[in-house]
């Protein structure tokens, strides 16, 4: 991927900014807006022929800026709550954002700064009008204002509550149709009128009580246009919804958004294969008086899969689209993120979480995502590092890569996914020189220097390198692939593989990683002795793979059994303490209920 920096002299934007801040306002999505403008002020002069034009272009501009500045917002906070996806399969330009944060092109500080501005031409044309034409116009622009800051700003997020399409409603209907009308009438009432209307107080109306001459009467050509501004209105706003139905019908008919096969297996295995909770999920509930069965039980995974989690498999996930369960001590970002299995044990046991469910995208492309839910300050910079590497084909442009730093692989979600809770060893890693952006005059830090080595020897020369090195300059020890730490990862006592999806997610057969992987939280079995304990397993896909535990205070607490279990992962042979001749069998209850084996 082509990096784009801000470097002295060079913004790195391959697109001209224009160009880029029109994609940001979305000015597709505009005309909702000024339809209903056009057409009440349309209203308003048929009826009362009269027609204060600056005001016109004032409420034109006015709802134009502010649906600029609702634009970027929607996508700042979309962004910042990752609804927003960056593949370019999945959006169009009716969904998805304007992509311009997603794609690196603005930064979310500029695009609020541009929100805000916006907002502040809007509030000034307002109270303008205001003056000019009365309060009222003051009433109209605070229920809009208000309704777009808060559509998806928190603590309200209107969107994400089920009341996005109520406020759109309001906003494109009474707001700016009643707003517009009035401040071309000076009225609030569109009753047909059942006499003659008043007419308004107009500079014109004024100088012909002065002169003595009669109202005039309504001429033939004011209905004319009438008509032919309400005909044309109307053809624009047909040709809007015409054309956004047909963009989005025809991208749904040439890219259908089929469900993840992995996903849909593992979700159908675990319905059919796990306790069920008791749960009669077409039931209508009081939420102040129902309590869960007590055979129920919630599992924990990302929020995205929250829903299929419930529709498909029909069990109850601990964290949901509604984006509840994310967030907090308990929240599914803290349990996938912590470092310590101990904290993770706890918030099952606060949730009633049985089963955890994780893929891929969680270990990979998601994971910036939980870190930022799990401390929105830091984000992936504990666990992740993005560089800027010379670009060999082209010495003056840079290419970012992400390095995974030894916190990544002590993450729960990592430690699940991609070791399948087992004590991983290290082999191979990357010994990384670079300089400081203070120096660089690059956004992130660039890599001057990197070898490939063993893990272990990597990190004594970072060290050696780091004593002497001078200001800016830094060496440290990183890993770019999921499957290989950097330092020593310990196993998991209380989670064991129940079942994998079939698509390994490496091209060849080896590393063999699963797309959706599912595990159970048990007590374990327990077992006395020193050093390192393993079993051989084979999963109901047939691979192959081995746990490892290192004893904790003369202590093995294992999560496997090697006779009794119910899924398809099985041991295929018994625990061995390394380099021993002692051999333990565990049965399904002792994992289940915690006994201790002699």
């Amino acid at each position: 991927m082509r990096l784009r920096l801000e470097t002295a002299g060079n913004t790195g934007r391959d697109r001209s900014l224009p160009g880029i801040w029109f994609q940001a306002v979305r000015f597709h999505f505009v005309p909702p807006s000024f339809i209903p403008a056009v057409l009440c002020s349309v209203i308003a002069w048929f009826r009362f022929e009269a027609f204060d034009f600056l005001a016109f272009l004032l409420v034109m501009a006015g709802v134009t800026v502010h649906h600029f500045g609702l634009n970027m917002l929607d996508d700042v906070f979309d962004y910042l709550h990752f609804v927003d996806r960056s593949g370019a399969a999945e959006k169009n330009p009716y969904t998805g954002g304007s992509g311009v944060l997603t794609e690196g092109l603005l930064t979310v500080r500029e695009m609020l700064v541009a929100s805000v501005i916006c907002f502040l031409v809007t509030a000034v044309i307002g109270f303008y009008l205001a003056y000019m034409k009365g309060w009222p116009v003051l009433v109209f622009g605070f229920i809009g204002m208000f309704s777009s800051i808060f559509y998806t700003v928190p603590p309200i997020k209107f969107g994400y509550r089920g009341f996005g399409e109520l406020m759109m409603v309001i906003n494109f209907g009474p707001v700016i149709g009643l707003g517009s009308y009035y401040v071309q009438s000076g009225r609030l009432d569109l009753e047909p009128p059942k006499e003659k209307v008043p007419v308004p107080d107009t500079k014109r109306e004024r100088k012909r009580k002065k002169s003595g001459n009669k109202p005039e009467q309504p001429k033939s050509y004011a209905n004319a246009a009438f008509s032919l501004l309400l005909i044309g209105t109307t053809i624009l706003a047909l040709m809007f919804a015409y054309t956004s139905v047909n963009y989005s019908y025809s991208n749904a008919v040439a890219n259908p958004i089929r469900m993840n096969s992995d996903w849909r297996e593992s979700l159908e295995w675990l319905g059919s294969n796990t306790p069920d909770t008791g749960v009669d999920y077409l039931a209508v509930y009081d939420q102040k008086t129902y309590r869960y069965p007590d055979q129920a039980y919630g599992v924990m995974s990302w929020w995205d899969y929250g829903h299929m989690i419930t529709f498909i498999a029909k069990r109850i996930p601990n964290a949901n689209p509604f984006q509840h369960g994310v967030a907090g001590d308990v929240g599914a970002a803290s349990f996938f993120m912590t470092t310590s299995e101990e904290a993770a044990n706890s918030m099952a046991d606060q949730l009633g979480t049985r089963y955890v469910i994780t893929d891929i995208e969680m270990d990979s492309g998601k994971f910036w995502a939980m870190a930022t839910w799990f401390n929105t300050s830091a984000g992936i910079q504990p666990y992740q590092t993005r560089f800027a590497a010379p670009d060999p084909a082209q010495p003056d442009r840079y290419q970012e890569i992400i390095l995974n730093n030894p916190s990544y692989y002590l993450t729960m979600v990592s430690r699940l996914h991609n070791f399948d809770g087992s004590m991983t060893g290290t082999e191979k890693a990357y010994y990384v020189e670079y300089v400081d952006p203070s120096i660089s005059r690059i956004s992130i830090p660039v890599i001057t220097n990197a070898l490939v080595m063993n893990a272990s020897e990597s990190l004594v020369r970072a060290a050696q390198y780091n004593l002497k090195a001078p200001a800016g300059y830094h060496a440290a020890t990183y890993s770019p692939a999921i499957y290989l730490p950097v330092e020593p990862v310990p196993a998991l006592r209380h989670y064991r593989l129940v079942h994998e999806s079939p698509t390994n997610v490496f091209a060849a057969e080896t590393p063999d990683i699963k797309y959706v992987k599912v595990f159970e939280y048990v007590k374990g079995a327990r077992i006395r002795g020193e050093g390192i304990i393993e079993v051989p397993l084979e999963s109901n896909t047939g691979r192959q793979f081995t746990y490892r535990q290192q004893s904790t205070n003369g202590e093995f607490i294992v999560p496997y059994s090697t006779n009794g279990s119910p899924y398809g992962v099985k041991a295929v042979g018994k625990y061995r303490i390394a380099h021993t001749s002692l051999v333990f069998d565990v049965p399904e209850n002792a994992v289940v209920q915690g006994l201790t084996i002699n």
